[in-house]
């Protein structure tokens, strides 16, 4: 979208045009690195003395809960064919060509959540988005790496990160630690097993849809039975 003009003879037009298009900015990334820039820098085209945020719009984020991964994509004319989400981090503003927006929220535990916003020039968008509680979600840590997980007899992790596991939410969130989704309030029986090592077994108890965290569960591992002739 083209800024608008001052009106005047149309030789100064001609020079004023040249020198905005020399400055014409490229289209800024969405990582959120850019994020110092104001609604009212964003709001200065070529004759505000600030060419380089021509055309910006800014954008503010409001998500629930704070540690969702959020993912942004441009819907412009040609991107709209093949959308591509780059991950944002939601507590910065992010400043944006004018255009229309697909923002993308989810983490475990949560249903996730879509929302389709516009950015205007010179203006500060505040999409929101509130993702919906399903389920508990269990957090431990396991020593070795990639046993398996089982809750009440059915596996919900193993060395192939196969149904029921999921990676830390966000870059913020210790990525060391397993996510397993889909628990209901109640009693439940904790395996973790591993070929090599004792199995362990715990009693869990889930209060309600919340996080829970146990302590890091290692395993010991099975001496080896010692045969005499």
């Amino acid at each position: 979208m083209l800024p608008r003009r001052a009106p005047g003879i149309a030789a100064a037009c001609a020079v004023g045009l040249l020198s905005w298009a020399a400055a014409w900015p490229q289209t800024p990334p969405v990582d959120g690195s850019a994020a110092a820039v104001t609604a009212e820098e964003t709001s200065q085209g070529p004759d505000g003395g600030d060419e380089r945020s021509a055309g910006l719009g800014l954008a503010t984020f409001a998500v629930e809960p704070a540690d969702a991964n959020v993912r942004l994509a441009s819907l412009d004319s040609i991107a709209a064919l093949a959308p591509t989400l780059e991950p944002i981090d939601p507590s910065l503003p992010l400043p944006l060509s004018a255009g229309p927006y697909l923002l993308y929220a989810d983490r475990p535990g949560y249903r996730p959540a879509t929302l389709i916003f516009s950015v205007t020039p010179g203006e500060v968008a505040q999409p929101a988005a509130s993702l919906e509680r399903t389920s508990a979600v269990l957090r431990l840590r396991l020593q070795p790496p990639g046993a398996t997980v089982l809750i009440d007899g059915q596996e919900r992790q193993g060395p192939f990160g196969r149904s029921g596991a999921v990676t830390a939410p966000s870059p913020a969130v210790d990525s060391s630690a397993v996510w397993i989704e889909g628990l209901q309030p109640g009693s439940h029986e904790l395996e973790v097993a591993s070929d090599g090592f004792r199995s362990y077994h715990a009693s869990l108890h889930v209060p309600d849809l919340r996080d829970i965290e146990l302590p890091a569960v290692s395993l010991e591992r099975r001496r080896a039975a010692v045969g005499f002739p």
